[in-house]
């Protein structure tokens, strides 16, 4: 009895020993060859240029700045935390950076401001959006979608006002909704919303309303638990071990592979269908926010986010962008003009507006960063288009 004790014992310490170094092997090599990638954000995805091509265009275009700006962003993005678990929302922007280039107070971008000593009144513009209006790319402060307008408005003669930045990475319609009501209406003011990517990528090729909502659940689900129990302990190690995610990402892809035996044409319409389910949705928080702001005396501008894909005359440059896009997303404009579509319904139905940015421009030199980030010039041409649109409310 001692004996067969004594090699049960011995068993299981052996094996033991041998799934954890089987598992710190596994774990390493895992390390260091598996990169996990993020479909939903294409930004993260490179599908642009290679650094050494768009810093040629930067200085091409007269951008001298590009490598001061470059080293100055490399610091702040090294340095900064950035974000915060916010409810809802999901995650919010608190960053306080102060540097020539680039600047945020409580991960606010900054305000332009054109008032002086005459002002009575002081007309108050917000723009609400996500990584475009923040300012994602290789952008200075005063290359951004809200000093531009602000900058046009002044040419033009415009006084006493003031443009609020109010854009948040990866943020779609439901966080900027959410984002909305967190703060006070100020009124007699122009609100604009700049969406349409976030939604379109976070619910037809993410099929989640909002970036990052899986690892938040899983976040809650296993780390907020009170108890402190072997299981859960175990837990926080296959969550936090690569080799994990990479089986669980196998795991997925081989069901993405079964979907697609299963038949394409009925995965694309399960995507249309979510998507068009999105757009009620969204459509009935606009007509919120619309009725909020029109009780305050203001306006509200609903614009359909632009891509590289919505130009015919665009620049050679940007035009290989549009094909590595497309290689990358198969379809992916034609979906995103098919759910424009849907939205446009869904708002006619409430009788709001969303605007379509006119799409016969023939820029004089490269407009985008990525498929729908923008350069200095591209945010200057989405800035006068902007004015086009609210100028009848200024």
């Amino acid at each position: 009895m001692y004996n067969f004790f004594k090699q049960t014992v011995f068993i299981f310490v052996i094996t033991g020993i041998l799934f954890i170094s089987v598992f710190t092997v596994a774990e390493i090599v895992a390390r260091k060859f598996y990169k996990k990638t993020n479909v939903m954000n294409p930004f993260f995805e490179n599908h642009r240029h290679s650094d050494e091509k768009l810093i040629e265009i930067y200085k091409k275009n007269g951008h001298d700045w590009i490598d001061e700006f470059l080293d100055e962003y490399n610091k702040i993005e090294a340095a900064a935390d950035s974000f915060t678990y916010a409810p809802f929302r999901i995650y919010k922007f608190n960053s306080n950076i102060n540097s020539k280039y680039i600047n945020a107070k409580d991960g606010n971008r900054p305000t332009y401001v054109n008032v002086d000593n005459n002002c009575e009144d002081i007309k108050k513009i917000f723009i609400l959006g996500g990584s475009t209006i923040h300012g994602d790319g290789w952008l200075r402060d005063e290359d951004l979608i809200n000093i531009q307008l602000g900058k046009i408005m002044k040419s033009q003669k415009h006084k006493c006002y003031e443009i609020y930045n109010r854009g948040s990475s990866g943020y779609n319609s439901t966080q900027n909704f959410i984002r909305f009501f967190e703060n006070d209406i100020s009124s007699n003011s122009i609100y604009i919303f700049f969406d349409g990517i976030n939604d379109f990528m976070h619910n037809y090729y993410g099929n989640v309303e909002h970036l990052w909502q899986n690892e938040m659940a899983q976040f809650v689900k296993v780390y907020a638990l009170k108890e402190n129990t072997a299981v859960l302990f175990i837990k926080k190690i296959l969550l936090r071990s690569k080799f994990f995610q990479f089986l669980n990402d196998k795991i997925l892809d081989k069901d993405e592979i079964i979907n697609e035996n299963i038949g394409l044409k009925n995965i694309k319409i399960k995507k249309q269908k979510r998507m068009n389910d999105h757009c009620k949705k969204w459509s009935n928080r606009s007509s919120a926010i619309n009725e909020v702001v029109k009780k305050n005396g203001g306006k509200t501008f609903f614009i359909w986010q632009i891509t590289v894909g919505k130009y015919k005359n665009i620049h050679p440059n940007d035009k290989k962008i549009e094909n590595i896009t497309q290689n990358a997303f198969n379809g992916i404009f034609e979906h995103y003009e098919d759910t424009r579509k849907m939205c446009l319904k869904s708002f006619k139905l409430k009788n709001i507006e969303m605007i379509d940015l006119p799409n016969d421009l023939t820029p004089e030199k490269e407009m985008f960063f990525d498929f729908a980030h923008l350069l200095p010039y591209g945010n200057y041409l989405i800035a006068e288009q902007m004015y086009n649109v609210i100028k009848q409310e200024l």
